[in-house]
């Protein structure tokens, strides 16, 4: 009848639910469990055949089916397993050797690691950071940064660090003072917010490092500078004041020489005593240019020259030059020639410093030139159309290794012999600053035995255009 018939659907029900409990059970040995499920629902099947009929035969097939299906799950569960089991393991190994590697990093370095919360609590920290704390592990990790080093919330630095962390910025080479065995150490931070995968804030990941070393070399350096410092403006204040006390007694020296000279002349006078007269304004000419360029050159160290502009007419004025420098060409029986690329080439510029330029450069050249040399100034225009003053010579020449020294104050280029001419050697050094400072650059090209090449550049934006030049005259 139905009831018993009922009966055996409930029956095969509890006795499947009850194989597919035990096949779950038994699932950490998944082919015991197949089995067990397979044998199980294989005899519900047989019996459930043996009751006859279609009811007998669906019942059956039921049972296989949900075998079948059992021992699917199973399978399927232990794959599972395995494959969490091996990510895990994979995990774990990764885990390990990013430990690994962060040990011999702290082990090789100053610098420290650490990570904090979005509490800003350390939730990890460098070997090193325990140590530097005085603390032990488990009172660092959970406190903040300064609880841990007991850092004074009222320093600058560390207002500054709280600030970048609360708007969530990086941290960039912020330097902090902290109090560590009983003595005041400074950490360099670096630090980047971490942020997870829907933008919401995790913490932070930095590291530092201990710059006390570096700090107190610093300010070695820093006290060092201002001492040079100060002794060099010591320097150029004595020299000035010197030079200028200097000038005004030989200033009278030269006067009353020459008034002998002049008078001597006048009353035809001792020939002997106007030479030696003549000879003591000569010296004290040669001494007042000297103290010229003392008082030059502690100027330009001191920022004091300032420039008056004007336009010049480079041929114009190389002419002058010329006329300036005859005589002392004469005597050392060297030519003295002109050489003009361009004939019309204006430009801007103070007119007072670019003879003093010229005038060292050209007297230089012809100091450093035996007898019958000759010595040559041109005007030309370089490559990209700058304005060129050389001053070129078939003097001595001088060595390749020493023509950056030129350009030193008290240098002169016959190393050899440092007497043989005269000069405080400020010539090439007042030249080059105050070509600097007309935007320019004054260069050396020379070959020992054949001569030197001064060369005067000159930015193009001092040039002046021939329409604004026909303008003006207009």
């Amino acid at each position: 009848g139905s009831a018993p018939l009922e009966v055996s659907f409930i029956i095969m029900g509890v006795a499947m639910g009850a194989c597919g409990l035990g096949a779950f059970n038994l699932s950490r040995l998944p082919s015991a469990a197949v089995i067990y499920a397979s044998l199980v629902t294989a005899s519900l099947a047989g019996s459930s055949f043996m009751l006859g009929g279609s009811v007998g035969a669906t019942t059956a097939f039921l049972g296989l089916v949900y075998g079948i299906a059992l021992a699917a799950m199973i399978v399927q569960s232990h794959h599972r397993e395995v494959k969490r089991a091996a990510g895990e393991e994979a995990l774990e190994t990764q885990n390990k050797i990013i430990k690994l590697l962060l040990r011999e990093f702290e082990s090789g370095t100053k610098d420290w690691l650490w990570e904090s919360d979005a509490d800003g609590k350390i939730t990890y920290a460098s070997e090193r950071l325990i140590q530097l704390s005085g603390k032990k592990t488990e009172r660092v990790i959970g406190a903040t940064l300064m609880q841990a080093i007991a850092a004074k919330r009222s320093h600058q630095s560390w207002i500054e660090l709280a600030k970048a962390t609360r708007e969530r910025r990086p941290v960039e080479m912020i330097e902090v003072p902290v109090r560590t065995n009983d003595q005041t150490t400074w950490w360099q931070m670096n630090a980047s917010p971490m942020f997870g995968t829907a933008n919401d804030f995790l913490g932070y990941r930095g590291v530092a490092v201990d710059i006390t070393e570096v700090r107190k070399q610093t300010a070695a350096l820093v006290k060092a500078k201002q001492i040079a410092e100060r002794a060099s403006d010591s320097k150029s204040q004595f020299l000035a004041m010197m030079s200028h006390e200097l000038r005004t007694p030989l200033n009278a020296v030269v006067g009353y020489s020459e008034l002998i000279v002049a008078r001597n002349k006048a009353v035809n006078g001792n020939k002997l005593d106007a030479e030696y007269a003549q000879n003591i304004a000569d010296q004290g000419k040669h001494l007042n240019q000297l103290i010229t360029n003392i008082l030059d050159i502690t100027r330009l160290e001191r920022g004091k020259v300032e420039l008056i502009e004007q336009e010049i007419d480079l041929n114009e004025l190389v002419e002058a030059i010329c006329k300036m420098c005859r005589i002392q060409a004469r005597s050392a029986d060297v030519s003295l020639s002109t050489r003009y690329n361009d004939h019309n080439l204006v430009v801007t510029g103070d007119l007072t410093r670019m003879k003093q330029i010229l005038i060292n450069l050209t007297a230089n050249a012809i100091k450093f030139t035996p007898a019958g040399g000759s010595v040559e100034i041109g005007v030309a225009k370089g490559a990209k159309g700058a304005p060129i003053i050389t001053v070129s010579d078939s003097g001595i020449g001088i060595e390749q290794s020493k023509i950056d020294r030129m350009f030193e104050p008290f240098t002169q280029g016959d190393g050899k012999n440092s007497r043989q001419f005269d000069g405080a050697g400020l010539g090439l050094a007042i030249s080059r600053e105050l070509a600097r400072m007309h935007g320019g650059n004054l260069t050396l090209q020379s070959v020992v035995g054949q001569g030197t090449e001064a060369m005067l550049l000159l930015p193009c934006s001092r040039i002046v255009s021939k329409g604004s030049a026909a303008t003006e005259a207009a």
